[in-house]
């Protein structure tokens, strides 16, 4: 139907947990939080617990998942709250919003663009962060 919005899909990248130590997702290709094609992207990450200073990166491979380079880099967070990285056409364009206490330094800006192979990285300078990162995207042609 011209004029119709399309929802956007919601796909869950890193589930709420308790977490002590640096980690990342895995490889996200062909899983079940795999990214679409997609006009526009936001990821969006929701600390609800922190008593460290908590590092997300955005990381993409070029030769299937051997080596990872960063995309995009959510700022320094040691509080809690909701960031969001927002990608147009699977290139990063920056990070916008902020809610409750969340305080931060300069933000990565490497507009490295996306391939398939994708996961979610983190460092925890120490203590424990409770933490969930996911992705909100727009369908391809979503413009109405």
């Amino acid at each position: 139907m011209p004029g119709a919005n399309i929802p956007a899909t919601v796909i869950p990248l890193v589930a709420s947990a308790a977490r002590t130590t640096s980690s990342n997702s895995g490889n996200l290709k062909d899983t079940a939080a795999n990214l679409p094609i997609a006009d526009a992207m936001a990821i969006y990450l929701d600390v609800t617990a922190n008593n460290s200073n908590l590092f997300v990166y955005i990381e993409t491979s070029v030769d299937g998942g051997t080596t990872w380079y960063t995309a995009a880099s959510f700022n320094a967070i040691s509080s809690t709250g909701t960031r969001r990285l927002d990608f147009h056409n699977g290139t990063f364009q920056g990070e916008v919003g902020a809610e409750g206490s969340v305080t931060y330094t300069a933000v990565t800006k490497t507009n490295t663009p996306l391939t398939r192979d994708v996961r979610v990285a983190w460092n925890i300078a120490a203590g424990s962060v409770t933490f969930a990162v996911y992705a909100v995207c727009s369908p391809m042609g979503n413009r109405g």
